[in-house]
């Protein structure tokens, strides 16, 4: 989202900068503004994608630690309990 920002306005500051050097470009420079708000756009709805795909990742990977955590505990008492079936 921050590189889509910055993205933005530069792209502001080019379209700024081409208006005032071609007073014709305030006519003409609708369309150009649409586009970049419009390449803007897909970059943040990118980004953000992007961050909903990490944080499930993330999620996921918790849920498989703790369950790690669950498995092993489980695995430990299951040898305790054969070793001392072994012993007797």
């Amino acid at each position: 989202a921050e590189n889509a920002l910055k993205v933005a306005e530069f792209a502001l500051d080019a379209i700024l900068a081409f208006m005032n050097a071609n007073p014709l470009a305030k006519v003409v420079g609708l369309g150009v503004k649409e586009a970049a708000v419009h390449a803007c756009k897909q970059k943040l709805e990118g980004a953000k994608r992007n961050l909903q795909d990490r944080e499930k990742a993330l999620e996921k990977r918790t849920r498989d630690h703790e369950q790690a955590i669950v498995d092993t505990k489980n695995a430990e008492d299951t040898l305790k309990t054969e070793q001392k079936n072994l012993e007797t």
